[in-house]
């Protein structure tokens, strides 16, 4: 009798999650190196590097505005006198 061998079959590693025994554990290496594997960690960088350029646009915008408000309401009030000025010609 003949025996055929099957083919292995491939499966995709599955990540378990941790057991509560392990996440009362302290570890040893985790714990001396906490605080570097911390500032090693980049999750979130992208949104404060968001948060950085968007308060810089918001700062330089509220700057440009203040910085031209003055000659823009000169100009206004100049205009607005010389329409009202201005005479109707009607023949």
């Amino acid at each position: 009798r003949q025996h055929h061998a099957r083919a292995p079959t491939a499966r995709a590693p599955t990540a378990r999650a941790p057991t509560a025994r392990a996440l009362r554990t302290p570890n040893a290496v985790t714990g001396v190196l906490g605080p570097f594997i911390f500032l090693k960690n980049e999750d979130g960088a992208v949104t404060v590097d968001w948060v950085v350029l968007t308060a810089a646009i918001v700062g330089l915008a509220i700057a440009v505005l203040a910085s031209v408000s003055g000659g823009v309401t000169s100009l206004s009030d100049k205009i607005s006198t010389n329409l009202a000025n201005q005479e109707i010609a009607t023949y």
